[in-house]
């Protein structure tokens, strides 16, 4: 059982008690570690902190990799931060890390949901070793958030201005108990989220580098169907998917957080490796 609160509870959730702040255990620090080409950049989801690709990061050191996971601005504070970021300072901060890791080799870009849009623009931009997307936040659920940040982006909305956040969407209850993150969405940076998948959509043809794409078959924030949307646009058929039938959004921080580790580590023998390119969807 997941027991999430109950939806009439957005409004006033009854133990909602930080107002904004981040919460739960450990540090949002951004994480950097020494190692080999080609180097693992890890970009975290929207309000969350690095520990979310903390997962990732480690399988990278085991392949004696070079990783950088940065704390995307507005992030790791508190939420009224992100009010002062939008889309393409999230996109500038994860590009300067691409531009120091390239100095020294190839680098493999990877992204977490709105991490995954950031990804994904740096792949359209900048020839990339490869391209991992978990859960994937290019197309968001619709109706709700999707047509709801449809309608707001067209109304001055304070940029001060957040909700309460239940719970991170995480089935595992032990997990979402111990993420680390906002208790409240930002509605103006929820609209730069929006806006930042529709613009990135827009250019995937541009991506040629191979491809691994994870979600989570109950996701409530991206639908599973993003992955088969982003392979149809890819301008590369070196695509490899898995869908997880246990997880929610927050993939690395799941039940089958194990599955996304074992297909990090067959995309990083290939790669590593220099193994055939050729298609391979699973």
């Amino acid at each position: 059982m997941s027991n999430f609160p109950s939806s009439w509870e957005i409004l006033r959730p009854k133990t909602w008690q930080n107002r904004g702040k981040l919460v739960g255990p450990r540090t949002p620090a951004a994480r950097y570690e020494s190692g080999k080409s080609p180097a693992l950049l890890a970009i975290h989801g929207f309000g969350g902190t690095p520990r979310e690709v903390d997962l990732l990061a480690d399988v990278a050191q085991e392949f004696g990799l070079r990783v950088a996971a940065p704390l995307l601005p507005g992030h790791g504070t508190h939420v009224r931060d992100l009010g002062r970021t939008c889309f393409e300072d999230w996109v500038g901060a994860a590009r300067a890390e691409l531009d120091t890791l390239k100095r020294e080799g190839d680098v493999i870009v990877l992204g977490l949901s709105l991490g995954a849009c950031v990804a994904a623009r740096l792949a359209e931009d900048v020839p990339v070793k490869g391209l991992v997307l978990l859960a994937n936040a290019l197309w968001l659920q619709s109706p709700y958030p999707a047509c709801c940040l449809a309608i707001i982006q067209h109304f001055p909305v304070p940029k001060s201005f957040f909700v309460p956040k239940l719970a991170p969407d995480i089935q595992d209850a032990t997990k979402r108990a111990e993420h680390l993150g906002y208790d409240a969405q930002l509605v103006a940076a929820a609209v730069e989220v929006y806006r930042g998948g529709q613009e990135t959509q827009r250019r995937l043809t541009e991506i040629k580098c191979p491809t691994l794409l994870i979600h989570g078959a109950l996701d409530k924030v991206c639908p599973v169907a993003n992955v088969e949307r982003v392979i149809q646009r890819l301008g590369t058929k070196d695509v490899r998917q898995a869908i997880l039938p246990n997880s929610g959004h927050i993939v690395t921080r799941d039940c089958d957080a194990e599955l996304v580790a074992r297909e990090f580590r067959t995309f990083l023998n290939e790669l590593v490796a220099d193994g055939p390119q050729t298609a391979r969807v699973l």
